[in-house]
C-alpha cells in the first residue's frame, strides 16, 4: 500500500493490518510452500468483507495455479 492507494496513514495501516490477517489464515493452508507471494493493497480492500477479501485471495491464487494439490 502507498499513499497513492490511501491518503491517510491510519487507511493504509488498517489495509496492511486487514491483508497481514488474511493472508495468515489462507496462505498456510493453500498455498505452495517454494513461492514468494506479495500482496498489493487497494482501496476496494478496505470497504471488502473479511471473509470476501479472504475468497479473493484463494480466487488469486487458482487463477496463478498456485494452490497445494488437493486442497481446493
Amino acid at each position: 500500500t502507498s499513499k497513492k492507494t490511501c491518503a491517510k496513514a491510519v487507511d493504509r495501516n488498517r489495509l496492511r493490518r486487514r491483508l497481514r490477517a488474511a493472508a495468515l489464515e489462507i496462505l498456510p493452508l493453500h498455498a505452495t510452500y517454494d513461492m514468494d507471494y506479495m500482496l498489493v493493497g487497494r482501496v476496494g480492500g478496505l470497504k471488502l468483507p473479511f471473509d470476501a477479501l479472504k475468497k479473493e485471495i484463494i480466487w488469486c491464487l487458482k487463477k496463478l495455479d498456485l494452490t497445494k494439490e488437493n486442497t481446493l
